[in-house]
């Protein structure tokens, strides 16, 4: 058994992804790239500010976008809603947003801008082996509104049903 297989709990083969990493750090986007490719990821597409990974996704199709939250002069917000008002070709992509510092307005502004996770910097390999098995486990509907395009943001534990009294109409 393979490193990466173990880190990502020996559930997923990641060779076959292709992800793009938004970072404006250039040491940090090595970093990604380096601990995608540790994790299997064979193509790793870089992209150092969040108009370039706009560019790329205007001729590629990947299947995850890695972005960092605070890149200039385009932020990973910005893009995560570009991608989200985008064409069905991209819209859909899974948007992994990693951030120096999550506190709940980040993860508010992150969810309503249609990411998928939030990845706290700084980041282990295991942790983004995690966040990436979630996206692939990951069954949540996209939900089309006037103002919002994204994941459904309520989240459902399988099998979970509330207590009576407490089950909403439509919801579980």
């Amino acid at each position: 058994m393979n490193q990466h297989s173990l880190i990502a709990g020996a559930r997923y083969d990641f060779s076959e992804l292709d992800v793009l990493v938004a970072e404006d750090n250039a040491r940090m986007r090595r970093i990604f790239g380096t601990m995608l490719n540790g994790l299997g990821v064979e193509t790793v597409r870089l992209a150092k500010s969040g108009n370039e990974a706009l560019e790329i996704l205007s001729a590629a199709t990947p299947d995850l976008v890695l972005a960092d939250w605070h890149m200039r002069p385009m932020d990973g917000l910005t893009l995560a809603r570009n991608i989200r008002q985008s064409d069905d070709r991209i819209r859909f992509i899974p948007i992994i947003m990693a951030a120096g510092r999550v506190e709940q307005k980040e993860v508010t502004q992150s969810r309503d801008a249609g990411v998928n996770v939030l990845l706290l910097k700084p980041v282990s390999v295991s942790a983004l082996a995690e966040k990436i098995a979630f996206l692939v486990e990951d069954e949540t509907s996209f939900v089309a509104a006037p103002k919002y395009f994204g994941p459904d943001r309520r989240r459902r534990k399988k099998g979970y049903l509330p207590p009576d009294g407490e089950r909403r109409k439509g919801l579980v």
